[in-house]
């Protein structure tokens, strides 16, 4: 894969990087509800609502209603959707992040077998935690709905038909499609029935609107809005003083930008992401180590465990945040990224960017930077976070 995206170097949006696919596809810690508190201390701006990082598992309840606000919250799934996809889990797991199959080995939540049981170990070591970790799962899941193979069941998590969500889940994602002997159709409706009847009428996240989700110590917090911030003046700053600087090239860290990533080479080679990286790392943001993330990675992070950027709705999105969008998971020459110089207002907005239709820092409109992957693509914006 990395050969592969090492040879992509189409400039118009690639975003590949060695070592693209390390820690970073680390994604989605989205969880949890508000119910509402009566107490005065409750009524803080963020409330620690629960824990899902560690071996201990918790009860079937409570996991759905992390697995339940995970899908609603990061995919904007329907309740039904939501509810559908935990009815075919159940039946597979009963939720249990621990569960393993003594005949087969599959393991967790989606019982992962083979390659994909493979990949939940790596992650679990990329993320330091126990594969039995609930947030390592949900890492995995949103990975593989990046895949174009199980891309597919991201359409169950948007009907409002129960039964109908759990079985484009069953056939897609657990790969159902052509064995219907292994459906079990009445006892995965049933289960899906339970959990819409819980939470469809009293939707845990329907009031809830924040779009901060903070992952802190294994604790998920949810936390009002209000505190979230705006884009900082520095990054746009740091990022037009380097107009004209670098070449385009889909390999970071590049051994030409220099020793010092604070003052990198002006000559030196990077690519969209490497560009976005340096500039929130001159201007004192949290990033991860020796330039690895790529675009994939970035739009998971900004969805999920939110180590590095936070997603936010386009209606926020201003001069200094960045903006990402992907086709598939976003390797190669799939995903661009920039930063806005100006309040959102669709393709005309002008971006700063490496690459796009030049090969080097530059400006120019997002409509004409990110044409090819406009269609179809899925486009995040997201704000970086200080460290």
């Amino acid at each position: 894969m990395e050969d592969l995206m090492m040879k992509e170097k189409r400039k118009g949006c690639g975003c590949g990087c060695l070592g693209c696919l390390l820690p970073f596809l680390c994604f989605f810690f989205f969880v949890l509800f508000l119910f509402p508190l009566e107490n005065e201390e409750n009524q803080e701006a963020c409330v620690d609502v629960s824990m899902i990082s560690g071996v201990t598992n918790q009860n079937t309840e409570e996991n759905a209603k992390v697995i339940y606000t995970y899908f609603r919250k990061n995919f904007e799934a329907t309740p039904e959707g939501a509810s559908g996809v935990l009815g075919c889990l159940q039946f597979e797991s009963q939720l249990d992040s621990t569960a393993e199959n003594p005949s087969s080995g599959a393991y967790g939540i989606a019982q992962w077998l083979g390659g994909r049981l493979t990949r939940l170990e790596q992650l679990a070591q990329e993320m330091g935690k126990e594969k039995s970790d609930l947030a390592v799962q949900l890492q995995l899941l949103s990975e593989e709905l990046q895949n174009p193979y199980y891309k597919k069941a991201l359409h169950a998590l948007k009907l409002t038909n129960v039964h109908e969500a759990q079985k484009e889940w069953l056939l897609w994602f657990e790969g159902l499609s052509q064995d219907s002997s292994q459906w079990h159709l009445e006892q995965r409706n049933a289960m899906a029935d339970s959990w819409y009847a819980k939470f469809g009428s009293s939707d845990p996240v329907a009031n809830y609107t924040s779009e901060n989700v903070v992952a802190e110590d294994g604790n998920i917090l949810v936390c009002d809005s209000s505190g979230s911030g705006e884009a900082d003046g520095d990054i746009l700053e740091i990022a037009k003083s380097w107009l004209g600087w670098f070449h385009y090239d889909q390999v970071h860290p590049a051994p030409d930008l220099g020793s010092d990533l604070k003052n990198p080479n002006k000559e030196g080679r990077t690519d969209c992401s490497g560009f976005v990286w340096l500039v929130l790392n001159k201007a004192g943001y949290h990033v991860p180590a020796n330039m690895q993330w790529y675009t994939g990675s970035m739009a998971s992070d900004a969805r999920g465990s939110q180590q590095y950027l936070q997603a936010i709705s386009a209606n926020d999105a201003q001069a200094g945040d960045i903006i990402i969008v992907n086709q598939g998971g976003g390797a190669g020459s799939n995903g661009h990224t920039g930063i806005l110089t100006e309040k959102w207002k669709g393709n005309e907005t002008k971006i700063i960017q490496e690459g796009g239709n030049g090969d080097r820092v530059n400006i120019e409109a997002f409509g004409t930077s990110f044409t090819s992957l406009i269609s179809g693509g899925d486009i995040c914006f997201a704000r970086p976070i200080k460290k």
